[in-house]
């Protein structure tokens, strides 16, 4: 009894030793990686990013959206938003994601409000520019020219 009180405290050493050895032998399975950022703020990309307020458009919609309706990008996401000026009751939203090939942007609409549920499932096409806070868009194939100012300026 007494050589097995002895062993015994080795014998557990020994083991979970082992065992701690065989965990750290398993794979680890590796982080999703997160998005990166555009390389430089100078590219159409990187200036795209942040949020937006519409300034001019061909089909402003009733209520009119100037000064009122905001759009966001992400590095992936859009998203479009007005509020009737009266109520604060959310009357236009909807958005998805996008994809940036030069100065042509595609954007599809992944879900949207009453208002504008016609626009599930579609993407539109633009030509864009950026320049000292404006973005400015030129609809391909669809009436949505329309010109943006960065939001807090």
């Amino acid at each position: 009894m007494r050589t097995l009180a002895k062993v015994l405290p080795i014998l557990l050493l020994m083991f979970c030793g082992y065992a701690s050895l065989g965990h750290a032998a398993q794979p680890r399975p590796e982080r999703p990686a997160l998005p990166v950022a555009p390389e430089s703020e100078d590219t159409l990309e990187a200036q795209l990013l942040g949020t937006w307020v519409l300034m001019e458009a061909k089909t402003p919609g009733k209520p009119s959206g100037i000064g009122l309706r905001r759009q966001t990008f992400t590095s992936s996401r859009w998203e479009i938003i007005q509020k009737d000026p009266e109520t604060g009751k959310v009357i236009f939203h909807h958005g998805g994601t996008y994809h940036l090939d030069g100065d042509i942007l595609e954007k599809t609409v992944e879900f949207a409000g009453t208002s504008t549920k016609s626009y599930k499932g579609r993407t539109h096409k633009f030509r864009i520019k950026i320049e000292k806070g404006t973005y400015t868009q030129i609809g391909i194939g669809n009436p949505f020219d329309e010109v943006w100012r960065r939001d807090g300026i």
